[in-house]
């Protein structure tokens, strides 16, 4: 996984040298964007394919400059594929600026590339790589035959703030929002699903039995070519009366409805039946440390 270090008008030189390319090339490079700096606006650099990557954060809102190629072996495409894995990870949008019209062809591995502005000067774009969860306009519903998915609400709060309180259906959930961010109210978990929900990062379903929330299910990991991961939870009293399966059954029909074409899934290896409940829908891929992960095509 690419990282990122933040340049300063103090180490532009020093950076220019740490990295392998040509060294006044790269110095011209580097301080060409010394302007952004006196913006404060944040610039970040790495290098993928042979490619100088430059991510920029303005006031919270992320763009990536299209790789700039440093040699004749340069492959943006793979620089592209690293960009795209790491806004994945960091859970921010993927938009390319300064996208060069003969290198338009690289975007085509996506399923959503949305051209958001044209530089005709320059002969570049500025392009948007959307996925299914922020194409969204309404979020659908899912009705089972006990259960139903739908929406998350404002008035879901307070179940959502208990729900994720739960320590018993939270101790294989792979998440500790306490040793994250410690202690928060009860509004949190709402707000913050709406957030991310908002920037395409995950969706949040309410599962409802007879209209009562009892759980969870998260589609989250959104990768930009048709796939997404899944998690489910219930309420601990909930757990065993078959309302996992049916609402994962559920999921599944909402994502290929939604446009996507491939579901993840991951399991401690230790959660006996979530892994019987995963094997009804999914295929195992392979284990690592502990953790049974799955896949199914839609």
């Amino acid at each position: 996984m690419i990282s990122f270090k933040i340049l300063t008008k103090e180490n532009i030189k020093a950076l220019a040298e740490e990295l392998e390319f040509d060294f006044e090339e790269t110095e011209e490079v580097l301080s060409s964007l010394q302007s952004l700096l006196e913006d404060d606006v944040e610039v970040g650099i790495s290098v993928s394919g042979g490619c100088m990557l430059v991510r920029i954060c303005d006031m919270g809102r992320y763009s990536f400059v299209y790789p700039i190629m440093m040699s004749d072996d340069s492959d943006p495409a793979v620089a592209v594929e690293d960009i795209r894995a790491y806004a994945v990870k960091e859970e921010i949008p993927l938009i390319l600026t300064d996208v060069p019209r003969e290198e338009m062809g690289v975007l085509l591995l996506f399923r959503h590339a949305v051209i958001d502005a044209e530089d005709r000067e320059c002969g570049s774009y500025r392009v948007k790589i959307e996925n299914e969860c922020s194409l969204l306009e309404q979020i659908p519903e899912c009705r089972g035959e006990r259960i139903m998915l739908s929406a998350v609400a404002e008035q879901d709060a307070q179940m959502m703030a208990k729900l994720a309180r739960d320590r018993v259906t939270n101790r294989y959930w792979g998440y500790d929002y306490l040793s994250d961010i410690g202690e928060v109210d009860d509004g949190y978990f709402y707000q913050n699903a709406a957030l991310e929900r908002a920037r395409g990062a995950s969706l949040t379903l309410a599962i409802r039995r007879e209209g009562e929330y009892i759980g969870e299910a998260v589609l989250w990991g959104f990768d930009f070519l048709g796939g997404a991961e899944v998690a489910l939870r219930l309420f601990s009293e909930k757990i065993g009366n078959g309302f996992g399966s049916e609402a994962l059954g559920c999921v599944v029909d909402l994502a290929e409805r939604i446009g996507l074409v491939r579901l993840i899934g991951r399991v401690d290896e230790r959660n006996k039946p979530s892994l019987k409940m995963m094997d009804k829908f999914f295929t195992v891929s392979h284990v690592s440390d502990g953790v049974v992960f799955y896949e199914r095509e839609l």
